[in-house]
């Protein structure tokens, strides 16, 4: 929950509808919010996983013109870029979920070592104590043992958040992102200093820095130069289906959380003309290559 100190009657709610409503914290959550008037939908994460697709780590969304924040591992691998601002109405995530999956196991692994040591150490004296300890130390294991990270080669994560207008844009928001999601295909090139460029454009240890370096005349040629180009857009055309196929689906989630929780329809105000009710609607869809 959270009230913006300039706005004391405004109120917002973040929260995931997929996990946890049916907790006792979520049943309150479900009446608290059934108290609230004038609520609006102003968050929407819509995800592609994509399994056992190494290649996919050389496809990126060219978003030209927008702000881009590639994280890079200690071997020098891309784990994470971030495409657009956090606060715009649209941010692009493209990140290895199999890397990220691994340090939450391992973080967790390291917590149940330390919580069954100090359920060993317990008296027995204190059964209440003890019970809570042992449940703890379950829910510990049941969490690790869900994380599946043997299962694949490799494990990334395409995810749009649509905040405000880009909501009821979501269908041609995510068309246009898959449309620049791809990989420069270098060979084609019949300059050779434009196939050298596209072969570091598709080098993502490489391409950041190297774009950074350029002046605006040649950031401006290189784009123009990226668009004629052949491209890697086998893995978008297939999430393209995927999406296809996911859409109704889609469409009924959003419309069931409009009527669940009795939103109004977005409009062209801005968020802070808004009564802020921040739902974090999530749809997952996936790929997978055997």
């Amino acid at each position: 929950l959270d009230m913006p100190s300039v706005l004391t009657n405004k109120l917002r709610i973040d929260f995931n509808p997929n996990h946890g409503m049916k907790s006792e914290a979520g049943r309150w959550l479900n009446a608290f919010i059934a108290t609230l008037t004038n609520k609006h939908l102003t968050r929407c994460d819509i995800a592609f996983d994509i399994f056992n697709r190494p290649e996919v780590v050389g496809y990126r969304p060219w978003v030209f013109g927008s702000s881009k924040r590639p994280y890079y591992g200690r071997s020098g691998d891309l784990e994470t870029l971030y495409v657009g601002q956090a606060r715009s109405d649209k941010q692009i995530r493209q990140y290895n979920k199999l890397l990220e999956q691994k340090k939450k196991r391992s973080r967790l692994e390291k917590r149940l070592v330390s919580e069954t040591s100090r359920l060993n150490a317990m008296k027995v004296d204190s059964p209440d104590v003890v019970l809570q300890q042992q449940a703890l130390v379950a829910e510990l294991e049941y969490a690790i043992n869900d994380i599946k990270t043997d299962k694949y080669e490799s494990w990334w994560r395409l995810e749009l958040e649509l905040h405000t207008r880009k909501i009821s844009e979501w269908d041609s928001t995510v068309t246009e992102v898959l449309d620049a999601f791809y990989k420069p295909i270098w060979e084609s090139a019949t300059s050779p200093s434009l196939r050298a460029q596209l072969l570091v454009m598709g080098t993502p240890s490489m391409v950041d820095d190297y774009y950074a370096s350029l002046n605006g005349k040649a950031r401006e040629k290189l784009r123009k130069d990226m668009k004629k180009a052949d491209k890697h857009t086998e893995i978008a055309e297939e999430l393209k289906q995927v999406f296809a196929d996911n859409k109704d689906k889609l469409q009924a989630q959003l419309h069931g959380y409009e009527a669940e929780f009795e939103l109004i329809a977005d409009d062209n105000k801005t968020p802070l003309e808004k009564e802020p009710y921040l739902s974090r609607v999530e749809h997952l869809m996936q790929i997978e290559k055997d």
